[in-house]
């Protein structure tokens, strides 16, 4: 069988951190869009030394040599890396998070999906749904502004009716005050007369406003009518 003639990489295979794991998938994706890439859906000859470049770009820092890692023969024989599913498995990472609960195989390397670059479909997305629920908040606000407005007015026209009455309430108190004031003044009258009299005039606001215009001579006769 072939897979019994590939050389045994249980050895010398090296354990990538799911950043590294990101990363090379970025870089063969790059590899994918170049010229590096092949009719048959593999890599060109001598691609590794270029890929061992562009790990180290996008890693500082890093210690992956291309011995230790990735050989043409490794990728392009035995790995049979498919460059159409990996840039979909890519893209597909890059907008799904890893479903939570499920364990990861011994030697298998964590999904790249915190740290792969998003494709633009996803941002583009991602922005929409942002938008719309800000939208959404600002509708709220809108809303409930709408309603404290309204009951707003509602309260302040309560409060200017309330005002109002006490302000008429204030205005014929001291209306009544004058009256007393100016039966009190008033020549030839007895206490009950006085009382009777300013009673009959608080009956009618008219006669308040009368009295008040009345001239001091006229004063008496008037109010000997209303006894």
């Amino acid at each position: 069988m072939e897979e019994n003639t590939r050389p045994n990489l249980k050895q010398t295979k090296r354990q990538w951190t799911p950043h590294e794991d990101a990363k090379l998938v970025e870089c063969l994706v790059e590899l994918a869009t170049t010229s590096w890439k092949c009719d048959n859906g593999t890599f060109k000859s001598g691609y590794g030394k270029h890929l061992e470049k562009m790990l180290h770009e996008k890693i500082p820092g890093c210690d992956l040599k291309r011995e230790a890692t990735l050989s043409d023969r490794q990728v392009n024989e035995n790995t049979q890396v498919n460059l159409e599913e990996t840039e979909m498995e890519y893209e597909a990472d890059s907008q799904e998070p890893p479903t939570p609960g499920i364990p990861v195989a011994p030697g298998a390397s964590a999904a790249p999906s915190s740290s792969a670059a998003p494709s633009a479909s996803y941002i583009e997305r991602n922005k929409r749904k942002r938008g719309s629920k800000s939208e959404e908040v600002i509708d709220i606000v809108v809303e409930s502004m709408r309603d404290m407005k309204g009951a707003y007015q509602e309260h302040t026209a309560v409060l200017v009716d309330m005002v109002s009455c006490f302000k008429h309430e204030k205005e014929g108190a001291e209306r009544r005050m004058k009256l007393m004031e100016l039966l009190r003044d008033v020549p030839g009258l007895s206490g009950d007369d006085r009382m009777k009299a300013g009673l009959s005039i608080l009956r009618d606001n008219s006669l308040i406003d009368m009295v008040f215009q009345l001239q001091p001579g006229e004063l008496l006769p008037f109010l000997k009518k209303l006894l």
